[in-house]
């Protein structure tokens, strides 16, 4: 018997995608959202001669940054694999709104064989003779997109100039009830807490490790760091009060969130919401903010604790932290990393401030600042040791050994 070979050919189905994409994240623009794909999932699928390749979709992004539209990219990213041979989306101004980053996809796109079809302009790029006027049509989306923008962007500063803030994101203490902020009590309390804890000494790192350690989270879930402390104690929010327009977005391609200081007007509402904290605490927060920092980093520097010749001095073997102070009179040094991210972050032993005192006493015939600072002593905390070096090159080994009844003792050696 002999086997003839079918000449019989079967036509293959074109893979088929869609993009959707709606700039606002409101209820009614995630309804439009669901539409679209519902509507393009249908009449794809409703093709014989198409094959469903999914319908990627971005949702509260504006189309003029490309690099932010996640679903935009991740559709490149499907063409460029081979999955799909073309694209259907409802407009240009939902392709893209940028000229150039639309006409180099495009052409990227017909490079690789995928067409874009634009269904409002009735446009198909597979054969691209209408390039010039594609070139037109996306100039004009452009320069809807900028007029758009520009008209909001008047519309929200002459707000301000009115005392009427844009509903951003709430501050952590905070809910929106409809145009006012409110006091949300659970976090509320925590942020009572912070003032307080920051008041009685704590450093914004030691609040952020205490709060961790005892489970206490942000909004989301997520736990606290001390330049988000440092926030919550300097936000005028929690007093009551509103500053509009600290931040303004640059009118540039990245579209970034860019600080304000001084480039555009700020607006100062007193009173503007119901307050979590007293003025007077909010402002001695401040004034204790500024008297730490004349200190320098690596000291808490709290009301009872003067700045301390050993700041920067003390150094974590382990992690290569520096130590810093913490707690009044005979207070401990407690390596950077576990004040922190807490006291499992780090094993390096804490270190009363009496103890280091007395070794260098015992080795520099004296108790001053003035004999430390000229000795340049330096010290590397390891395990249950320290080793300290002078500026005459000498060295000596420490061991301390922590008794309960006559607290802690040392053997010192010369290195």
């Amino acid at each position: 018997m002999r086997m003839i070979q079918s000449k019989a050919s079967f036509p293959t189905r074109l893979r088929v995608a869609a993009y959707a994409r709606v700039s606002s994240s409101s209820d009614t623009a995630y309804g439009s959202l669901s539409e679209q794909t519902e509507y393009y999932e249908r009449i794809i699928r409703a093709n014989p001669q198409w094959s469903f390749a999914g319908v990627f979709h971005d949702q509260g992004i504006s189309g003029t940054v490309k690099d932010a539209r996640k679903g935009f990219l991740s559709l490149l990213e499907e063409a460029d694999n081979g999955n799909i041979d073309i694209i259907l989306t409802k407009s240009i101004s939902r392709f893209a709104r940028n000229t150039v980053d639309l006409l180099e996809t495009v052409r990227h796109l017909k490079d690789i064989g995928v067409s874009v079809r634009f269904e409002r302009e009735n446009i198909d790029t597979s054969g691209m003779e209408g390039e010039l006027l594609l070139t037109l049509l996306a100039g004009f989306a452009e320069a809807e997109a900028e007029s758009a923008s520009e008209a909001r962007l008047w519309s929200v500063r002459k707000g301000y100039e009115k005392g009427i803030s844009c509903h951003g994101h709430p501050p952590y203490g905070y809910r929106w009830d409809g145009p006012v902020l409110a006091v949300f009590p659970e976090e509320a309390e925590v942020v009572k807490r912070i003032f307080m804890m920051y008041l009685e000494g704590d450093g914004a790192d030691r609040i952020a490790a205490i709060l961790n350690s005892e489970g206490v989270r942000k909004r989301n879930g997520t736990m606290f760091y001390g330049s988000e402390i440092r926030y919550i104690l300097t936000n005028e929010a929690y007093i009551g009060d509103m500053i509009l327009q600290k931040t303004f977005t640059a009118r540039d391609k990245k579209r970034k969130a860019v600080r304000n200081n001084g480039q555009l007007p700020k607006y100062h509402i007193e009173d503007d919401h119901e307050a979590i904290i007293e003025r007077d605490v909010f402002d001695a927060v401040q004034t204790e903010m500024k008297r730490r920092s004349s200190f320098g980093k690596g000291n808490l520097a709290s009301p009872n604790v003067p700045h301390s010749v050993l700041t920067g001095r003390i150094v974590c073997s382990e992690c290569g932290k520096k130590y810093v102070r913490n707690g009044a009179g005979n207070g401990y040094w407690i390596c950077g990393t576990k004040t922190r991210h807490g006291r499992t972050s780090c094993g390096a032993r804490n270190i009363s401030d009496k103890a280091m005192r007395g070794v260098l006493a015992d080795i520099l015939g004296g108790d001053s600042d003035e004999l430390i600072a000229i000795n340049d002593a330096r010290i590397v905390m390891s395990g249950d040791n320290a080793i300290i070096t002078l500026s005459d090159g000498s060295g000596y080994l420490i061991r301390f050994t922590k008794k309960n009844c006559t607290g802690t003792t040392w053997e010192i050696e010369k290195l």
